[in-house]
């Protein structure tokens, strides 16, 4: 019987690790081989059970990788989110330049056709599936247009009917002719070219611009609806003071621009919703619209 004790040089523990993160491997094993001389063919090899591989790690490597804690991985995660967006934001308007010099070369402003300040064309400029809900949006801000100018004929009729009691007439009838400047192009520059450039880049921080200034647009309608006295609107109390003191034009004009004040209102929610449902169908969310901001802050402060 013959005893022997090997021992098996240092080797990786995996082949594909990095080589300056040693792994020094010791195994020690006592191989006993024991022969039955009566019977030469039959070997026994046995493995002392004390011998167990033991694996020393290496730490005092000075190229180990350095941990990092939760803010820096995060940080870092949203770094790379930032150089994506701008990325994707870069290549969709690079695309639509590209799709616009191919169809028709450079193009110049086109709206309004009366004093044309920018370009608008939603066969073009929107994507095939996303044109029907952006035309009802353009569609709602025409009708917004319609009733605002249709408001102003009414108090201007209010003022001219000298109804009694109703002392108000030519504050409504300036007011009135005030909103439908104002209103007509806070509504276009503030919910209307934003919900445009949401659908045709498809940046989220355009579509919270519309949900915040659509809102106030939403209520507004109702408001003018009521029709206060004062307020620049000819709608419910106004008609009842018309009608009330037999001023039947001027009243049915008030029932006519609440009925308008009241479908516009229902059907700005009515796109509101759809808007809403779009954006959460594309998987857009406040970080995303955060982060937009930020860095469209810091290239315009460039």
């Amino acid at each position: 019987m013959t005893s022997s004790s090997n021992k098996l040089p240092k080797v990786p523990l995996n082949p594909f690790e990095d080589p300056v993160h040693e792994i020094s491997v010791t195994m020690e094993t006592d191989v006993t081989l024991d022969v039955d001389e009566r019977n030469e063919s039959a070997a026994i090899l046995s493995i002392s059970p004390s011998a167990e591989p033991r694996t020393v790690l290496n730490t005092n490597n000075a190229y180990s990788r350095p941990y990092l804690t939760h803010d820096e991985l995060s940080l870092r995660e949203e770094r790379l989110l930032q150089k994506e967006m701008e990325l994707e934001g870069r290549e969709r308007e690079l695309h639509l330049q590209s799709n616009r010099l191919k169809r028709q070369g450079s193009k110049p402003n086109n709206f309004p056709s009366v004093w044309p300040v920018m370009y608008h064309n939603i066969e073009e400029e929107i994507i095939e599936s996303d044109r029907t809900i952006v035309r009802r949006l353009f569609r709602s801000w025409l009708f917004t247009m319609s009733t605002l100018f249709l408001n102003s004929i009414t108090c201007f009729l209010i003022l001219i009917a000298h109804a009694i009691g109703v002392n108000t007439g030519a504050t409504d009838f300036g007011i009135g002719l005030v909103y439908t400047l104002l209103i007509g192009a806070a509504s276009f520059f503030l919910w209307y070219r934003p919900v445009y450039n949401a659908f045709m880049k498809e940046k989220a921080l355009y579509y919270y611009i519309f949900f915040i200034f659509n809102g106030f647009h939403i209520g507004f309608q109702f408001y003018m609806a009521v029709g206060i006295p004062g307020s620049g609107s000819g709608g419910l109390i106004n008609m009842i003071s018309m009608i009330s003191d037999g001023k039947i034009l001027a009243g049915v004009f008030c029932i006519v621009t609440s009925l308008f004040w009241i479908v516009g209102g229902v059907l700005s929610l009515y796109l509101y919703n759809q808007v809403q449902s779009h954006y959460k169908v594309q998987g857009h969310t406040f970080h995303e619209a955060k982060t937009h901001a930020v860095l469209k802050i810091a290239s315009n402060s460039r």
